[in-house]
């Protein structure tokens, strides 16, 4: 099982002054960037290949 979690040491607004970006700007691309990989594991290999993708 693979389990995709932003670490718990960086809060958002940690990551958006570290980038110089909104907490907004951090949670979306978090967000986009979890949902890319998810169709991408998920594309073509959920016909027995061995991946569970556990969604939230």
């Amino acid at each position: 099982m693979f389990s995709f979690r932003a670490p718990p040491t960086y809060p958002h607004a940690e990551i958006a002054r570290a980038l110089g970006i909104s907490v907004g700007t951090v949670k979306s691309r978090l967000s986009r960037a979890k949902s890319r990989l998810r169709d991408d594991l998920t594309s073509g290999i959920n016909d027995g290949g061995g991946i569970h993708v556990a969604t939230d």
